[in-house]
């Protein structure tokens, strides 16, 4: 993948490139062109709308703007925070053009925001006593793609930024 100017400019395999976003999709199994060409054969340059066994290539195919798409899966880092410290989370990767949470999220009661543009989730203040606090975000990349976590975030009155350790024998 290739990112700059805020935008996409290439995707990895299995993601379709559209007006600057990379989002997942795969070509419908066992589709064919008259030519018997399957959909990774065929030059977006010929895309067209000719049904084949009830489907056009602009119908099942990614390149041709038809596919079966998906919303990317995205994930937030399990980090934990020292009281005193700021809260920030910011969710990997970044797909959606907009972000929202549950009903019943407890962010407000803690202090935490979340950027309905970016998904970052920041503390408005610096926390004073320990908590925890799960909700669900959900990434809207475009209408009916949508994928949803749960998130949670602790704070700790000591902390060592992440939910596990790792030590190795014979190391003092």
């Amino acid at each position: 993948a290739k990112y700059a100017s805020s935008k996409c400019e290439q995707c990895l395999g299995g993601f379709l490139l559209k007006d600057g976003k990379c989002t997942a999709c795969i070509s419908t199994v066992g589709w064919t062109n008259e030519l018997g060409d399957t959909c990774d054969a065929i030059p977006a340059a010929d895309c067209n709308d000719r049904p084949v066994n009830g489907l056009s290539s602009n119908q099942a195919c990614c390149q041709c703007n038809g596919g079966e798409k998906s919303a990317t899966p995205f994930t937030y880092p399990d980090t934990r925070f020292a009281v005193g410290a700021a809260v920030s989370l910011k969710p990997l990767p970044r797909t959606a053009e907009r972000y929202s949470v549950d009903s019943g999220c407890g962010f407000a009661a803690h202090n935490l925001t979340i950027d309905g543009a970016t998904g970052a989730i920041t503390s408005t203040q610096n926390p004073t006593k320990p908590f925890t606090v799960e909700c669900e975000v959900s990434a809207h990349q475009a209408l009916h793609l949508v994928s949803t976590v749960k998130v949670s975030v602790t704070v700790e009155f000591m902390s060592y930024g992440a939910g596990a350790l790792i030590f190795s024998s014979g190391v003092t």
